[in-house]
């Protein structure tokens, strides 16, 4: 049984995951900033893969259950994100 904080902790990384999803939904072009890469799309991938790291720390005090949750999240991201695509929705050349 998961305690009401790992069901937040679960709750904001699937926000992070659909912030992403949308993100990547929209092209690159259109997301990059003067610095020619684009931020929005690595701080939603930053903010998502921190909470994602508590599903692989032993003494993070997530339960089983809570672990394996964002394990499972962790997957679905990585079926978004081949390298081709992180590669070029980080910068576009």
């Amino acid at each position: 049984r998961m305690t009401r904080l790992e069901h937040a902790i679960i709750q904001e990384t699937r926000v992070h995951l659909a912030t992403l999803k949308n993100l990547l939904a929209t092209p690159p072009e259109e997301r990059v900033t003067e610095c020619g890469c684009d931020l929005e799309f690595l701080n939603a991938d930053a903010r998502l893969s921190a909470l994602l790291n508590l599903g692989h720390l032993p003494e993070s005090g997530m339960s089983e259950a809570g672990a394996r949750a964002l394990l499972d999240i962790e997957s679905e991201r990585a079926l978004l994100l081949t390298p081709e695509q992180a590669n070029d929705d980080a910068s576009v050349p």
